[in-house]
């Protein structure tokens, strides 16, 4: 029972608007959350991008919403950065953090659920949801290139979330 000594559960939102089906799997979980005996022991936080409207229906769950701040030219070379270094276990601890992270310590988040991997030094608790396995199963659907997003994420959430939750 995670949820049990949890206070403020954070959902992290990226950029990607591409997988509608995500709305809907959000809205169940956070509805069957608001089910449980200890819901009102918790505090429900979005973090999304500042632009995004994508979320918007769903921010009627949540007790507080958090914006990421506009990705600065700092970031896009840390995004660069930090999967070359988490890559080898040797260089992980010199990963940078990334502008999710220090926005969930800013919102005081004691986990984050997270459908990206967090890579090394995340440094919040979290659990990472890796939804499909499509790209193993049925590898005509999918580019060269997307396969090896694929296997490197499911790669990376093995190795540095806190927990994994797999679905498929």
């Amino acid at each position: 029972r995670i949820w049990s000594s949890l206070t403020r559960i954070a959902f992290a939102f990226g950029n990607n608007t591409a997988w509608l089906g995500g709305l809907s799997f959000y809205e169940n979980l956070l509805t069957a959350i608001s089910l449980t005996a200890d819901a009102k022991k918790h505090t429900l936080l979005a973090v999304i991008p500042d632009s995004s409207v994508y979320f918007n229906s769903l921010a009627r769950r949540f007790d507080e919403v958090h914006n990421l701040p506009p990705t600065r030219i700092v970031e896009k070379i840390r995004r660069r950065v930090a999967p070359v270094l988490s890559a080898k276990d040797a260089t992980a601890w010199l990963s940078p953090g990334s502008a999710l992270s220090r926005s969930l310590r800013r919102a005081k988040a004691d986990v984050a659920f997270l459908k990206e991997d967090p890579l090394a030094n995340f440094r919040v608790p979290n659990i990472c949801w890796f939804p499909d396995f499509q790209y193993l199963h049925m590898p005509e659907m999918f580019a060269p290139k997307e396969m090896q997003v694929y296997a490197r994420t499911a790669l990376n959430t093995a190795r540095f979330a806190t927990r994994v939750m797999l679905s498929s």
